[in-house]
C-alpha cells in the first residue's frame, strides 16, 4: 500500500484461508487462519506425511475484489 494511503491492507488481499492435507481419501490435517493482512504468509505445519494439499480461500479485505494468491511453495 502506497505511504499516503489510509488503507490497512490492499483489498485483493487474502483475509481467511484454510490449508488442508490429505493422504489418499483422508484428512490428515487441516489449519485456517483469519485476520490475515500480510502480502506474504507463512504456515508452519508440522512433517506430515501428505499426497494432496488444497488451498481454500474463504475472504478477502473488500468483497468486491477478486483474490489474489500469486504462489505457493511447500518445502
Amino acid at each position: 500500500m502506497p505511504y499516503e494511503s489510509s488503507q490497512r491492507v490492499s483489498g485483493q488481499c487474502v483475509k481467511k484461508y484454510s490449508i488442508t492435507l490429505h493422504l489418499g481419501k483422508n484428512e490428515v490435517y487441516s489449519q485456517t487462519m483469519d485476520e490475515n493482512y500480510h502480502r506474504l504468509a507463512v504456515c508452519r505445519i508440522p512433517g506430515i506425511t501428505a499426497d494432496r494439499i488444497v488451498l481454500t480461500i474463504h475472504e478477502t479485505w473488500d468483497k468486491a475484489r477478486t483474490p489474489g494468491v500469486y504462489e505457493v511453495r511447500i518445502y
